[in-house]
């Protein structure tokens, strides 16, 4: 018998700031969009669409982010541009493997993504975001800087 797999759920714990906030949520939305296809035994043709937009929209938002922490000049920059470097590998390999229906289970993609994305928000992130309080930047969040 197939269990149902949990949703992954927003949190106040996750809050970051208002703008970067509601590109997470809309990454745990896909996410989302990702346990309710396995729940309803949905194609790896279609978890693989899902998962390839997911990477889009992560590069999307990275894009943002190091422009933002680069606002207020982020000593852990370089670093933290790393992780994204991996994240993005790593996706595109789980992408890779289900196109070409390897043994890869949409299961382990999920939980990479439940796990990569709670610790990066709730400590990467986090991290940054203490340091610009502390700096008192009026960095903008997705706003292009001066």
């Amino acid at each position: 018998m197939h269990m149902e797999l949990k949703s992954m759920e927003w949190t106040k714990d996750f809050s970051i700031d208002f703008f970067v906030d509601k590109d997470h949520r809309h990454l745990i939305d896909i996410i989302n969009d990702l346990v309710e296809l396995i729940n309803t035994n949905g194609s790896r043709s279609d978890f693989a669409r899902i998962l390839s937009a997911m990477t889009d929209y992560s590069l999307f938002h990275f894009k943002k982010e190091e422009a933002y922490m680069q606002a207020f000049n982020y000593p852990k920059l370089e670093e933290h541009k790393k992780y994204h470097k991996e994240y993005v590998l790593e996706t595109v390999k789980y992408n890779f493997a289900l196109l070409n229906y390897d043994t890869t289970e949409p299961m382990e993609v999920i939980n990479f993504l439940k796990s990569w994305w709670t610790k990066h928000i709730m400590v990467i992130d986090a991290d940054y975001q203490k340091y610009k309080n502390e700096v008192h930047s009026d960095a903008v969040y997705g706003r292009p800087q001066q």
